[in-house]
């Protein structure tokens, strides 16, 4: 099954910051408009939760360990390159060794986008096409790969609604491919700063820049 189906199959999932709240409902409903999936949170509990970070999807995506692999840094002076099996930091001041920001046990971490190519003529691009509100980031393991969005603990209200970010799933034969698409997209929702990030990733994809 493509990373695609695997993740729109996903069911959301939102991790409270105290566990004893784990049993209010927090519901989710999502809109697929071609390539990207608009999700609204609502809290249907009758009071109010605090809410550490939302998994929008969670799978096992079944990609080899030679798979090629590129991802933003946080503050965009370091990104991961490499492979899924030998992860390579690219710049000194990494996300984990220099700003000493957590990463799951057993994960690389990277934010915004996160680009898999299996072979040559294979490219998946997964990201965030709105940075309206949350920091959205991927935290990729040799079998797994997590979509998250940290919420950083604030507070959702009985009947309360959240729009989340927008997100993307990419696929194409060639680099080429999938910066046609993502452009397309970047130009329809992105304004301001999002946009230039993604105009560097524009960059990042042309042919010959990956690998």
């Amino acid at each position: 099954m493509l990373i695609t189906e695997l993740i729109r199959n996903c069911r959301p999932r939102a991790e409270f910051t105290q566990v004893n709240d784990a049993g209010v409902p927090i519901t989710f409903s999502q809109e697929w408009q071609g390539p990207r999936v608009r999700t609204l949170m609502r809290n249907d509990g009758d009071r109010p939760v605090r809410i550490r970070e939302v998994v929008l999807a969670d799978i096992v995506h079944g990609m080899p360990g030679n798979t090629k692999i590129y991802g933003e840094g946080f503050t965009h002076l370091s990104a991961t390159g490499g492979t899924i099996a030998q992860p390579e930091d690219l710049g000194s001041y990494t996300d984990r060794g220099h700003y000493r920001l957590p990463v799951p046990e057993g994960a690389v971490t990277v934010y915004g986008m996160l680009l898999l190519s299996p072979s040559e003529s294979e490219h998946f691009l997964l990201g965030f096409s709105t940075c309206g509100r949350f920091v959205g980031k991927f935290n990729l393991r040799t079998e797994s790969v997590e979509v998250v969005l940290e919420t950083e603990d604030i507070e959702i209200g009985p009947g309360e609604a959240w729009q989340l970010e927008d997100f993307l799933v990419l696929t194409g034969g060639s680099r080429a491919d999938v910066r046609g698409v993502s452009g397309l997209s970047a130009q329809s929702r992105l304004p301001g700063r999002r946009a230039a990030d993604w105009l560097v990733l524009l960059v990042l994809l042309r042919p010959g820049s990956h690998g």
